[in-house]
Formats: C-alpha cells, sequence, structure tokens
C-alpha cells in the first residue's frame, strides 16, 4: 500500500469514526430521555440503531495496520450501548435476546477496531454548552454521561433535555438515511442473535451446563444454558452485591500477592465462600443443578470476572462442602463468550487423546522444571526439550544485528507443526501494558516471549498448549479494552485448540507434580478430555497425603538425587504422612483450562 493510499484510508475512517460516534452519542441519550418519558418501544428502537451504527463501522473501516494493532478499543468505548440494551431487554421479559446481546458485548472485544479520534470528550462538552444555552445548566453532564444516575428531572427539565438531543440526533440521522453503505438500521431483533441460545444447545454437549455472567450497570446478571430448557434461566444479584464485587476483587487481589503460603491458604478458604455468594452460585447450585442431568461445566465470566477462581469456588450440596469443579465429573473450561464456544466448534477438534509432537521450553533456572519436562516429555514418541539458554543465545544474535536468524527459523517451525507445546518457566502480567506481559525462558531480557511476540506465531496446528508458569490466564481488572489480553490469549486468537494456564504465582513443586499428573492422565486414556484430565489431576494432587506422595514419587523414573530431594520437600511440608501437604486450592486451583473441546 502506498503512503497516499494508507494517508486516504485513515483519513476516510476517521471521517466515519467521527460521524458515527456522534451518532451513537446522540441515540443513547435520546434514548434515556425516551425511555424516561415512558416511550420504552422509541428507546430501544433508537438504542438498538446506535448499536447497529458502530457494529457498520467495524466492518467498513480499512483494514491497515495501525487501525487493527489496539482493536478492542472500539468496543471499550461504546460498551455502554450493549449494556444499556440488555438491561431493557431485561426490564421487558426478553431473556433469551438479552443473552445474545451480553454475549455479542463480549465477542464485540475480539472482533472490534480501534480509531484513534473516537473520543467523545469535545462532543459532550459542546452538548453541555448547547444545553446550558437553554437554560439547563451545568448540571446536565450527569444526563448521558453517568446512565447508573438515577434520573429525578422535573418536566420542564426533561423536555428542554429531550429537545436538545433529539435537535442534535437529527444532524446526524439525515447522513445514515441517504448512505445505504452506513445505514444503521436494521430490524429490531437481530434473527442470528436472537438464535444464539438455539445454536449453543444443538452445538454442546449433553449434561453439560453454561453459566455465563454479564455486568450491567447496577446488579450482576447470570444466564443459566442447558439442553433441558427452552430459553436461559437467569438470576439477578442484590444492589449490595453488585457493590461487593470490586471489594471481594481487591481482598483476592491483596490475598494472591502474599508472599506467605500458609496465609494465603488461611484468607483464600475464606473468600472463595464469599465469592460464592457474590456471584450466585450458591443460588444456581440450589435451583438449577442436577448432578444427573450436568456432568460438565462451560463458565463464561465478563470483564474483572476473568480473574476470579470461579472453578474452585465453595459451595454446599446437601450437608458437604466441596468446589464448584467437583460437582462437575467431565471437567470445567472457561470461555471468553458462547460465541467462541460456537466458533470453536467448527474446525478438526477431537476428544480424544492423539500421539502428536511434543515439545516443551524450559527455565532452567527453575529448580523443577527440569524434571517436569522430561517426565511429561516420556509419554509421547516424539517430543523435544528446548532449554532456555538455546532461546537467549539466538536472541542475542538477532538483537545485535547478526544476519543469521535460523535458529529462530528452526524453532518457529517446530512450534508451528507441534500438537502439544509446554512451557516450564516463569510468566510475568503487566496490567498497564498487557502486550508486554512475558513468558520468561530465562532471567535474562533476551530470554522474555512476550504476548505481543507469541501474537505472530502460528498455532494451529496445536491440540494443547500448557503455559506452566504464574499468572499466565490473568486480564486486566480495570481497562475494559484488555479484558481477554492475556498469555494464554496468544495461543487461542492464533488457533490454539486448548490452554491451560494461571491465575496467580504459584509453588514451583507442586506445579511440577500436578503437570506430570494431568499428562499421565490425559496419555493413558484416549477418551479422557483436558478439561478432565486437569480435573483429575487436582483432585489427586488435594486428595493425597504425605505418604502417597512419597510412594509415588519412588515410582517416578527420576535419578536418585531428584527423588531424594522432592521427598524431603514434602517432609518439611506435612507434620506427619497422613497429612495431606496440598490440600489448599493455592496449590492446585490456580490453572484451569479455555477449551475448544
Amino acid at each position: 500500500m502506498s503512503r497516499l493510499q494508507y494517508a486516504s484510508d485513515s483519513l476516510v475512517n476517521r471521517i466515519k469514526s467521527a460521524v458515527v460516534s456522534n451518532y451513537a452519542a446522540y441515540s443513547y441519550c435520546l434514548s434515556l430521555i425516551l425511555y424516561k418519558r415512558g416511550q420504552k418501544e422509541q428507546a430501544y428502537k433508537l438504542l438498538d440503531s446506535s448499536i447497529e451504527a458502530v457494529d457498520k463501522l467495524k466492518d467498513s473501516l480499512s483494514n491497515n495496520q495501525n487501525i487493527t494493532e489496539n482493536r478492542q478499543k472500539l468496543a471499550a468505548q461504546f460498551y455502554f450501548l450493549y449494556q444499556k440494551k440488555v438491561e431493557y431487554l431485561l426490564e421487558e421479559g426478553y431473556v433469551t435476546q438479552a443473552f445474545s446481546v451480553a454475549d455479542k458485548a463480549k465477542n464485540s472485544l475480539g472482533e472490534a477496531v480501534e480509531v484513534d479520534h473516537f473520543g467523545l470528550g469535545g462532543f459532550f462538552s459542546a452538548v453541555f454548552g448547547m444545553l446550558s444555552n437553554l437554560g439547563v445548566g451545568s448540571n446536565s453532564i450527569q444526563l448521558g454521561v453517568d446512565y447508573k444516575t438515577k434520573l429525578k428531572l422535573s418536566e420542564n427539565k426533561l423536555e428542554l433535555y429531550f429537545r436538545a438531543w433529539k435537535f442534535l440526533y437529527k444532524k446526524t440521522f439525515s447522513i445514515f438515511r441517504n448512505n445505504k453503505r452506513f445505514s444503521p438500521f436494521a430490524d429490531d431483533l437481530d434473527e442470528t442473535n436472537a438464535r444464539l441460545h438455539e445454536r449453543l444447545c444443538e452445538i454442546i454437549e449433553d449434561h453439560t451446563l453454561v453459566i455465563s455472567w454479564y455486568l450491567c450497570s447496577d446488579f450482576l446478571c447470570v444466564f443459566l444454558i442447558d439442553r433441558y430448557n427452552d430459553k436461559p434461566l437467569i438470576l439477578k444479584s442484590s444492589y449490595d452485591q453488585y457493590l461487593g464485587l470490586p471489594d471481594w476483587l481487591d481482598k483476592y487481589q491483596n490475598c494472591i500477592r502474599n508472599q506467605d503460603a500458609k496465609a494465603i491458604t488461611k484468607e483464600l478458604e475464606n473468600l472463595l465462600k464469599e465469592g460464592t455468594s457474590l456471584l450466585q452460585i450458591d443460588r444456581a447450585i440450589d435451583e438449577f443443578y442436577d448432578p444427573r442431568k450436568h456432568k460438565k461445566l462451560i463458565i463464561v465470566p465478563h470483564r474483572y470476572l476473568n480473574v476470579f477462581p470461579i472453578h474452585i469456588f465453595s459451595v454446599i450440596t446437601g450437608s458437604q462442602k466441596t468446589y464448584l469443579r467437583d460437582l462437575f465429573p467431565n471437567g470445567v473450561i472457561f470461555s471468553p463468550s458462547c460465541g467462541f464456544v460456537l466458533s470453536s466448534r467448527i474446525g478438526p477438534t477431537t476428544n480424544y487423546y492423539d500421539q502428536g509432537s511434543f515439545i516443551a521450553l524450559k527455565n532452567p533456572a527453575l529448580p523443577y522444571g527440569d524434571i517436569e519436562v522430561r517426565t511429561i516429555g516420556k509419554n509421547f514418541r516424539e517430543s523435544e526439550i528446548v532449554d532456555g539458554t538455546y532461546v537467549e543465545e539466538y536472541t542475542k544474535k538477532e538483537m545485535s544485528g547478526r544476519p543469521d536468524s535460523t535458529e529462530s527459523m528452526i524453532l518457529f517451525m517446530k512450534l508451528s507443526k507441534a500438537r502439544y507445546i509446554h512451557f516450564a518457566c516463569h510468566g510475568g502480567f503487566f496490567p498497564k501494558n498487557p502486550l508486554k506481559s512475558s513468558l520468561a525462558l530465562t532471567n535474562s531480557v533476551y530470554g522474555m516471549w512476550s504476548l505481543e511476540m507469541l501474537l505472530n506465531y502460528n498455532f494451529s496446528d496445536c491440540r494443547l498448549a500448557v503455559l506452566s508458569a504464574c499468572v499466565t490466564g490473568v486480564t486486566d481488572t480495570e481497562d475494559y479494552a484488555s479484558t481477554y489480553l492475556s498469555l494464554a490469549y496468544a495461543f487461542l486468537c492464533n488457533g490454539c485448540f486448548n490452554v491451560v494456564c494461571s491465575l496467580w504465582n504459584v509453588d514451583d513443586r507442586a506445579t511440577a507434580i500436578l503437570m506430570i499428573r494431568f499428562y499421565e492422565y490425559l496419555t493413558s486414556d484416549m477418551y479422557c478430555s483436558i478439561p478432565r484430565a486437569l480435573s483429575h489431576a487436582q483432585a489427586w494432587l488435594r486428595d493425597s497425603t504425605a505418604s502417597e506422595l512419597k510412594q509415588w514419587i519412588t515410582d517416578q523414573a527420576w535419578t536418585r538425587r531428584d527423588k531424594a530431594d522432592a521427598k524431603a520437600a514434602i517432609e518439611r511440608s506435612a507434620s506427619n504422612d497422613s497429612e495431606k501437604p496440598y490440600s489448599s486450592p493455592f496449590y492446585w486451583g490456580s490453572f484451569y483450562s479455555v477449551s475448544k473441546e
């Protein structure tokens, strides 16, 4: 593309963006006023048209590199449109349609594109000035911008608001009406989206329960889906519970940052019990869960709920206390959206273990990393272990300007063809710049594989990528545009079918044992799915006594020294042989699977 063409496309994109942004903002604010005045049908149609305008913009923007680098920001800018539409639909009793729109909002983060000058600050400033001239005053900022505010307006002021927003709305209406390419108007309910529930029930396996959360403006909405009900069932939190979610998140993040495993263990148990109530899991189990019908669970979080360890939240069935994952013998998986579940079924996925090539990359500084990858590799006919120092050496060559890049090309080809990829290393997540989050194959900057770099790889032949490292599944909890940007995301969006990742800083020794057992379950039964194998491995580690763990170590084909060191570590962790040193979810609950199977 020539520089002139590139500049031309960018200018066209910005013109489109300016028009659509103004239209969407006018429509949204006007719909709030109409709804307040009791004109609900008109308010709904207007809000729907503003969402269609943003969707049309996504489809029509030119696909240049400057636009696509930060695709999620457009969806984040207009997240409030989807949110208000979900609330309107729920209020009118359209649960199935509300579920579709809520899931579409999650999908839009992966489909949207960034528009540099999409900020609405200047637009709103101009509007406030106009409203002031009409005698409304500076308090008008509470309308349209902060939609959580409960409007208490006199009829006179409401009429002034209505006149002002209607005038601005009409300024852009003619642009859309006269240009079919940018026309945002469509049917009241998009047929494809309305059929999301029906299509999902056709795709998911029998005995599967889907729980999808959505954060509205003042309550948490929980959709429950299975093949036995003709529409989603819905639970809503109270306003106090909704306000308690950010507080719970703060306590949880402070807990897992603690360096003392014993302190984490004690506090984590209390938090898991509290989180069950806040996320309405206790109600879902009491009112909806049936152990005869529900053997597998698909968890679909929303926004900052993505970092909640939902799979290990405490539940009580009858008089027995257990963890959510224990109620589902066929395993628990996480998914970014229900749309992702649908799209993932299109492709050569399998529900059984296949003998393919295995490649492991390890950080030599990890005490148990070498034992982990060597033991796992023996389960495969074709396996290779790559030391992080090798990666560091060829990276230094490339960064120093040497022309020889043979080593990196060879490794790139091996990774693109591998069926199973395993990382045993350190992990780092940077919320202020998620693309710089990295897998540390050495403790040098030359051994860092960033999320940004991993996005350039092709993992379409990879059935499973295991990120056996710290915080590989963590996302930003503050920036909505970065909701799904984790290290695991790089593998999923580039074709990998399954990813196992973590939510906090993990214990090296416990993680090595967990991963070895995970692969033992996966490779010993060709019909064992990845979520089920992980679930079995976690339960085994949790329930094993010190005596059983030491016997298991004895049975491994390790060196005598490795066995002695591992047994000594177990003895230090337990006061007697009957104690279960890894019973706390801190040691095994960090890992979860995002799966397309």
